[in-house]
């Protein structure tokens, strides 16, 4: 018994010496950022040489998405190397650097501790390869030229050159990247002159290609004996796209959509080849004459190569692989062509006071008899008047007099309307409401302080800021808007400096800027039977 107790004893010490150490549980996580202890060279060197930076954090850390966080300003012709070990940060630099130079390597959120992810925020090293570590900055903010929101993201970036060419061939000798709300602050700037210029760089190479990157600059250069705030930087793109085709695409059997960089001004499309006799094409224009549609109806071929004209001359061939319905599935197939229309009359089944009703068709028609459809209240045919948008042959309005706050049904019997492909519509049985006038509120706006010779596009905006209406103004005037349901509105004014009645965007090499667009501050919110006064003084 005793050898048995003195072996159990020691089984136990066994045991005892095996077992896992844990951190106790519970308490607060660990919110503390990790920081540098020990710089090697020292935080803000001058005279600096060295091809390795060694910073020592108080914690074990990671670097987690460099490529967009990192900005090291001047930029280098080779990125430097950059490593986490244990708690070093280690810099490698295979560039040669720039003498007299102020360089600033910021890591933005990229290093962060490896137990809860903490990042030190904005950190930055700092070091000159000459006697002094300049000071001055710059700051302010970059903005789309025409929502006036901030854009973040964007690369400001100063060029110690005038020549316009620089954002072209060039990479700044100081750049940084806008924030959130795009404001923006470049540091350890040296005294001179300077040419701001923003750029959206789609493919990161520090220089602007054009095409689809935005772009925002200062008119004059920015001279820079101290310090500069509240900078603005208007950004958008050039309106330099041909007039050619950007895109094709066959979207339903027999329905090319075409879409172009500019608008088109008389816009013709042509097959290459000659259609069959048994083929029957038609072109529908749309609105900003941007897009055409290409409606083809008994094709059999496998594609299709097109010739698109303007004014008569030729400017672009397109060619269409043609998918037969067949080989469709789902969206697109035969049966999503069938004729079907829709009307502007919202969920509730109301239609607007004073406005005719319209029904759309998602096919061009061909032929219609607008004398089979019936407009009724009760068991009372109501008289009416039918007219067809021979624009594009896809909508027609029926205009009667509507009271209000009254009860009507429209009825299209089966075969009153054949579209393009010979289909016909089925019966259709459409009721409806129109609305009270105490449904709506109005909005009386009187415009202020207006400056002279000027032009400007007034716009009232939806809770989506898509406009309802526009009015061109030139002077101090007195506007109303009137019908609105209640809701939020906005206003919206452009200065329309050439008169076109449109808003046009700047141009770099030119030294044009976008033209300037206004915002009314806070939103218009409309309440029904109420008639809401604004003023907006514009100076």
């Amino acid at each position: 018994m005793r050898k048995a107790g003195l072996y159990l004893f020691f089984l136990l010490l066994l045991c005892a010496g095996c077992a896992v150490i844990q951190a106790p549980g519970g308490g607060d996580p660990d919110r503390k950022p990790p920081y540098a202890k020990k710089y090697v060279p020292d935080s803000a060197a001058l005279n600096f040489s060295a091809k390795k930076i060694t910073i020592t954090f108080s914690e074990y850390i990671t670097v987690t998405d460099l490529r967009n966080q990192l900005i090291v300003s001047p930029p280098m012709d080779q990125a430097p190397e950059i490593q986490a070990r244990g708690k070093d940060l280690i810099i490698k630099l295979d560039d040669t650097l720039r003498p007299n130079t102020t360089y600033t390597i910021n890591f933005g959120n990229a290093i962060r501790d490896i137990t809860e992810g903490n990042a030190a925020d904005n950190f930055r090293y700092v070091f000159s390869t000459g006697p002094v570590i300049d000071s001055l900055h710059a700051s302010g903010k970059v903005v789309n030229a025409f929502s006036n929101t901030g854009e973040k993201n964007v690369m400001v970036m100063l060029y110690d050159v005038a020549e316009d060419s620089a954002p072209f061939k060039r990479r700044p000798v100081y750049f940084t990247k806008t924030k959130d709300d795009g404001s923006f602050r470049l540091g350890n700037l040296h005294e001179g002159r300077y040419k701001v210029f923003a750029l959206t760089d789609a493919d990161n190479d520090y220089l602007y290609d054009g095409g689809e990157e935005r772009i925002a600059f200062m008119d004059s250069l920015l001279v820079l004996n101290g310090n500069v705030d509240s900078l603005k930087l208007r950004l958008f793109r050039e309106d330099k796209g041909k007039p050619g085709l950007k895109k094709t695409s066959y979207q339903l059997p027999g329905k090319i959509l075409l879409e172009f960089g500019q608008p088109l001004k008389e816009p013709a499309v042509d097959a290459l080849r000659p259609l069959p006799d048994s083929t029957s094409a038609r072109l529908e224009v749309g609105v900003k004459k941007d897009t055409l549609i290409y409606w083809l109806h008994r094709y059999a071929g496998d594609s299709l190569y097109l010739r698109i004209s303007d004014g008569g001359k030729a400017i672009d061939t397109a060619g269409i692989r043609i998918v037969k319905p067949e080989k469709r599935k789902g969206k697109g197939s035969e049966d999503t062509r069938k004729l079907s229309l829709s009307a502007n009359v919202v969920r509730d089944g109301k239609l607007n006071l004073r406005q005719p009703l319209v029904l759309k068709t998602n096919t061009p028609l061909a032929s219609w008899r607008f004398e089979k459809i019936e407009l009724r209240k009760g068991k009372d045919k109501v008289a009416a008047k039918i007219e067809l948008d021979k624009s594009t042959n896809r909508s027609f309005s029926i205009d009667a007099q509507l009271e209000e706050d009254s009860s009507y049904a429209l009825f299209i019997p089966p075969n009153a309307l054949t579209d393009f492909f010979g289909q016909k519509n089925d019966s259709l049985l459409l009721p409806f409401s129109v609305r009270r006038y105490t449904d709506y509120g109005s909005v009386n706006l009187s415009l202020k302080k207006f400056p002279e010779g000027k032009h400007y596009i007034l716009q009232l905006l939806d809770e989506k800021a898509a406009v309802l209406k526009e009015s061109a103004v030139e002077k101090e005037t007195k506007l109303s808007f009137d019908l609105l349901l209640p809701g939020s509105y906005g206003l919206r004014l452009i200065e329309d400096a050439n008169a076109n009645g449109k808003w046009d965007s700047g141009d770099y090499l030119s030294k044009r800027q976008p033209e300037k667009v206004m915002y009314y501050s806070g939103a218009l919110k409309v309440r029904a039977g109420w008639d809401m006064d604004v003023e907006w003084n514009l100076k």
